[in-house]
């Protein structure tokens, strides 16, 4: 009987993260504007709360990162109590990061 081997080479993978750290949040709406690396020209996101979820964040964001890299991407967004702590309570959120 013969014996098979197999053998696997891969590799691994790091993708780059942007975080947008905002701080003291007050609900207000903001825009992000990317600038595209091989043309030169600004790239203007959605309108932008720091009350909006992490799914929202994406719609508004990934317009940019499909059309210059060709990339699906994920948000998360954590929020962060006075203390530095996590915290899941939006009201006492001293700093909210979104994680691309």
């Amino acid at each position: 009987m013969k014996e098979i081997q197999r053998f696997r080479i891969t590799q691994n993978l790091t993708r780059d993260t942007t975080n947008i750290t905002i701080q003291n949040p007050d609900g207000g709406e903001f825009t992000l504007t990317f600038v595209d690396p091989k043309s030169l020209t600004n790239i203007v996101s959605g309108k932008l709360s720091t009350n909006m979820s992490a799914g929202e964040f994406n719609n508004a964001v990934k317009g940019y990162y499909s059309s210059v890299f060709n990339a699906w991407i994920t948000v998360s967004k954590t929020l962060y109590s006075e203390d530095g702590n996590v915290t899941t309570d939006a009201m006492n959120a001293s700093t909210i990061v979104f994680s691309i």
